[in-house]
């Protein structure tokens, strides 16, 4: 579908099902074991780079899929798959069991807005620019770090709590 799309509106772009695992790694900074497993999708696409447009946007839509801007890329998914409605699930299963149950949440792009909302506490590292992403939710605790240091940061705030 995806390739239709390309060709019918004229775009260029790569997405990992067009290049070899050393490529993708290259664009990744993934192993090459590690870009092998990314690249087994199933039920995602993952655009790595060139042109995302409007009207691309709108035939995504017209079968059931969006595209979902990440630190670096975009990733193509159907329109009913957001990271919420899986933590809302998870987290079901974790209260039946256990009732009362803490959850935390770190992202750093649009695409973890739906699951940084479903959590109790959400924290939002910076991008790799040092940008935070644009999200509309005062509950959102900005930190302070790009990437790994972002995530080691919410990490001990968690664990000193």
């Amino acid at each position: 579908m995806i390739q239709k799309a390309r060709t019918a509106l004229g775009l260029s772009f790569h997405c990992y099902f067009d290049l070899p695992a050393e490529e993708v790694s290259m664009y990744t900074g993934l192993d090459l074991k590690s870009s092998r497993r990314a690249m087994q999708r199933e039920f995602s696409e993952t655009i790595l780079k060139g042109n995302i447009t409007e009207a691309f946007l709108a035939w995504l839509n017209q079968f059931g899929l969006r595209s979902i801007p990440g630190s670096k890329f975009h990733t193509i998914v159907s329109d009913k798959a957001d990271k919420g409605k899986a933590v809302e699930v998870l987290l079901s299963l974790y209260q039946n069991e256990w009732e009362d149950v803490m959850s935390y949440g770190a992202g750093d792009s649009i695409n973890d807005f739906e699951m940084l909302q479903s959590v109790h506490d959400p924290y939002l590292v910076q991008r790799p620019t040092g940008i935070w992403a644009d999200l509309d939710d005062d509950t959102i605790k900005k930190i302070q770090g790009i990437g790994p240091n972002g995530w080691n940061k919410v990490a001990e705030i968690i664990l000193s709590e």
